[in-house]
Order: structure tokens, then sequence, then C-alpha cells
């Protein structure tokens, strides 16, 4: 199948705001570029000449399927640096970046994707000024993955703490980031946890509330803490000792229904359940009132 690329006059159309060449002043060529361009659009670089960030905050570039189409049409270029320019900033990347003429710092999903789905070639713009320093570097991998759904918040706080002791402070590091220093100050937070939590963090099963709460918690009982909360929020409310239900509206229309019930009643329906014959009521007539209440009870009677 033949590959499709939008051309370099639609690339300003294809490019978000908020992307990492946005604003930049890109002009076209597909011969090599040295060490310090800025700015220079080449197109269908041989994935072979590109090689991945080795700071990128991903722990892993997880499932690619959201690529495929990247075969037939590549939309947005990659950003990359010179191999020059990245090795004067970590020297020690040579044998990691191998034979690679350039080092894509973003669009790593997009290169693995052209590797995968087996696209020959890559759009990148060459910007060195992206590796000036290993915190610009991070930065910029970091500002292009945070708005990303896939980029858990494991791995976002990896990739601040890692910024965070390249810059040596928090403070410096939600500047470089366009973040308060709480944002910075959480997520760093949340490698506190246990490798457990931190899992079930990724895996959505624990929220970023609940798992700011836990960090509290001594290392050894956070688990024990999160279970019992689970059982907590599981178990049913137990109503106070002295509340009683609130009758339904159907047993409200019901006893609405239902006569009123007199002490009289009450009297006729007891003596009726005990089969009282005249003797026995009379009995328990003169058992339960003393002579005078009896001698009225026959003045009432008789009217």
């Amino acid at each position: 199948m033949a590959t499709k690329r939008t051309s370099f006059a639609d690339l300003g159309g294809a490019i978000g705001k908020n992307s990492p060449i946005g604003g930049a002043k890109i002009r076209e060529t597909n011969k090599p570029v040295t060490a310090g361009a800025e700015g220079v659009f080449l197109a269908n670089v041989p994935v072979e000449k590109l090689a991945g960030n080795p700071r990128n905050p991903r722990d892993e570039l997880k499932n690619l399927e959201d690529l495929s189409s990247i075969v037939d049409v590549q939309l947005q270029p990659g950003s990359a640096v010179t191999r020059e320019t990245w090795l004067k900033v970590f020297p020690g990347d040579d044998t990691e970046i191998g034979e690679a003429e350039y080092i894509v710092v973003t669009g790593n999903r997009r290169l693995a994707a052209a590797r995968e789905y087996g696209r020959p070639g890559l759009d990148v713009v060459v910007r060195d000024s992206l590796a000036a320093s290993p915190a610009s570097v991070l930065t910029s991998a970091m500002l292009e993955n945070i708005a990303r759904e896939d980029f858990d918040v494991i791995e976002e706080a990896k990739a601040v703490e890692m910024l965070v002791k390249e810059l040596s402070t928090a403070a410096a590091a939600a500047t470089m980031l366009k973040k308060s220093t709480a944002w910075v100050s959480t997520r760093r937070a949340l490698l506190n946890l246990t490798p457990e939590l931190q899992e079930k963090l990724r895996a959505g099963e624990l929220g970023v509330r609940e798992a700011r709460a836990l960090v509290k918690v001594p290392r050894e009982e956070q688990v024990a803490a999160w279970l019992a909360e689970l059982e907590r929020k599981e178990a049913p409310p137990v109503p106070p000792e002295d509340s009683k239900p609130s009758p339904s509206d159907a047993e409200k229309n019901d006893d609405e229904d239902r006569p009123e019930v007199t002490p009289v009643d009450k009297i006729v329906k007891a003596f009726k359940n005990a089969k009282a014959d005249p003797e026995t009521a009379t009995a328990a007539l003169e058992e339960f009132f003393d002579p005078a209440d009896l001698i009225q009870i026959k003045h009432l009677i008789k009217g």
C-alpha cells in the first residue's frame, strides 16, 4: 500500500496550537541537518535513522492500535534533535541510540507505530533547542504526555520527580510545567504509596483523592487501611438505635382506611379470643374491678 502524507502546505492546519513545534518558523529540506538546527522540517526520514527518546517519561508505550492509521497518513510530525546535540547533553546515550541521526523527543508513540505497522519513514521537525538541557528534554516530553488519557498518574509522578531532581526545587519544576507547586507536591507524594497501591492507582481502582489520604498512613499500614475503607464503603448503613423506619405511602394509606380501634373493641376482641362464656366474663370483671366499680357498672347497664 502506498504511503500517503500530508503536504507541507497542509502542515500548519494539521498541527494543533499546543504542538511542540507550534509557532516555530519552519523550513523544509530533504538534506541532513547539522547541530544547532531549529525549525527544520524533514519529510519521510527513514525510521532506522530515528531513535526514541531515552528520557521518555512513559514506562511503556502501551497499545498502539489507535495509531494504526499512520501507515497511510501522518497528520503531525514528531519533534527531533540531532545526534550531535543530544550527545552533548547525554554523552552516555551513545550505545542506546545506536547509529540514529536524530532522536525523537516528542512523538515516540508515532515512531513506535510506524515501526509496528510498516511505515518506512516519519516526518519530523528538528529543533535542537529542545535539548538545551536535560530539564528541557524532560519538560518537552512531559508537556506532550500530561494531557493524554493513557499517561497514567504514576508515570506522571515519576517524571515530575525526575524534573524536580534536575532543577533542584519543586518550585522550579512547577514553573517549567506551568503548574502550581501544590500540583507538583501532590504528584510527588503519590510515589510514597506501596507498589500494590500504585498499581491500583494506575488501574483506576484507587482514586487520586483516596491515594492522597493513604500517603499519610505509614507504608506498612497503607494496604490494610485501603481494604478497611473499601469494607466500610460496601457495608450497609446502620440506622441509629432510637430511629424507627418511616412508614411507606402504602402503609400510610392503609392506616387511613382502617377504622379507629376503641378500648371497648379491644376488650371485646380479647373476650372473643378467649372464647369467654358469661360466667367467665363475669369472673374476669369481678377480678379486675372492685365492688364499688361493679355496682356502678350494673347501674350503667340498667340505664
